[in-house]
């Protein structure tokens, strides 16, 4: 029997609809005592295409020194059922950033800008020095990692509020972009890696678009605006698609705005009621963003449309982004959030007609040995269009027997 597919769709606007599925329990297997591991003293990054997943002791918080949460730091790097790998003894300097490359290599940024490189059995592949030749002794205070057609890069702000940017970390060839003009600390950056990597910052209220030879000014249209009505509100967290098409902003006074990567045009903008910065806000394809606030047990989900869904969650979770979904990484399980296939929700929507539906109505009156089967045969008007439909739904299934009745059924 079928696993019923639409059990975790949810609605959103008028016929849209996201789904929120369960891939894995998780095991979350401990270094030492096969413990399990409390989200809330950790940091996680996962990689793309539902790859490893890796943690270390979040050293912003202060946590009792267990079996589970060591004195040293430790990089464990686990499966996508919380199975063990292999675990790093991080002996190096001050880590800034950690994060997967496309070959599913671990990325480990320090504060002295060198690059250390690990396989995912937790052996150092490379060591690779960025800073050094440049002349000045900054030091990465942030650092981001991106994908880009040539590879895996690397993007710096350092200790002087400058922007060093590395398109493919194998290479070290560094670039410094343009200086953006006056003084202070930036609110919030990210990179944009589309056919050319840019930079959008944000500071006093102002937006910015920054490559090595150009800064400009970008000015999003928000409807509302500072205590005055004139002034924007700083911008304190910029999250952008994996296409570098599209582009979330959040603000301090609680604003999510949506629109397109060059700001030209805005698709919603929509009041949270919360001016916290959030942790995490990722794209889930291009049809949406989900926000996570570390210390809110919520996932809020809003699409272009400025349609919200709220998801109550029962312990600290993080997000990690894949092209066309988000996986959602929690002490209990792993889920994945992706709006549904058309080709999904044309067979199984509810009142559906599409050719799909019929042949798959069909298919189970004729194993019910019931002259229905004949009808709804009859009705499909299109029937190569209804095989390539379930075949197609198949491929979007996670569940085995609802792909093996989709292949029947084709």
């Amino acid at each position: 029997m079928s696993v019923h597919v639409t059990a975790d769709w949810h609605e959103i606007g008028s016929g849209q609809f996201f789904r929120k599925t369960e891939l894995y329990l998780m095991e979350w297997q401990g270094t030492r005592d096969r413990s399990g591991i409390d989200l809330e003293n950790f940091a996680l990054v996962g990689a793309s295409y539902g790859g490893p997943i890796a943690i270390i002791r979040d050293e912003s918080k202060v946590t009792r020194v267990t079996v589970a949460i060591p004195p040293k730091p430790i990089i464990s790097i686990y499966n996508a059922t919380g199975r063990l790998i292999s675990a790093i003894n991080w002996d190096s300097g001050v880590l800034v950033k950690m994060g997967w490359s496309s070959s599913e290599d671990l990325i480990c940024i320090q504060e002295d800008g060198n690059i250390l490189v690990y396989s995912l059995f937790g052996q150092l592949k490379d060591t690779v020095h960025c800073f050094s030749g440049t002349g000045s002794k900054q030091k990465a205070y942030e650092a981001e990692i991106f994908y880009t057609m040539k590879g895996t890069g690397v993007a710096y702000l350092t200790t002087k509020q400058n922007f060093i940017v590395i398109n493919d970390y194998k290479l070290a060839k560094t670039r410094t972009f343009h200086r953006v003009p006056g003084e202070g600390l930036f609110s919030a950056w990210a990179v944009i890696s589309a056919k050319e990597t840019k930079i959008l910052a944000a500071r006093d209220g102002c937006l910015f678009l920054i490559d090595p030879g150009h800064c400009s000014e970008l000015k999003p249209i928000f409807s509302f605006s500072g205590a005055d009505g004139i002034n924007p509100p700083n911008i304190t967290y910029i999250s952008v698609s994996l296409n570098g098409e599209h582009l979330a902003l959040f603000t301090d006074t609680g604003l999510l705005w949506l629109g397109a990567g060059n700001c030209e045009t805005k698709y919603a903008e929509i009041p949270t009621s919360i001016n916290k910065r959030p942790k995490q806000i990722v794209w889930c394809g291009k049809e949406g963003v989900l926000v996570n606030w570390d210390s809110i047990p919520t996932l809020l989900l809003v699409d272009r449309e400025g349609q919200k869904l709220t998801f109550p969650m029962d312990s600290k979770f993080y997000l990690a982004p894949e092209i066309d979904s988000v996986r959602l990484i929690t002490n209990s399980y792993h889920e994945i959030v992706q709006r549904v296939p058309e080709d999904t929700r044309l067979i199984f929507g509810i009142g559906s007609l599409a050719p799909g539906s019929w042949l798959l109505e069909a298919y189970k009156e004729f194993h019910q040995r019931t002259s229905k089967a004949d009808e709804y045969i009859r009705c499909i008007t299109n029937i190569e269009k209804a095989v390539e439909q379930c075949i197609s739904a198949a491929g979007y299934e996670f569940h085995p027997q609802n792909q093996k009745l989709l292949m029947r059924v084709s």
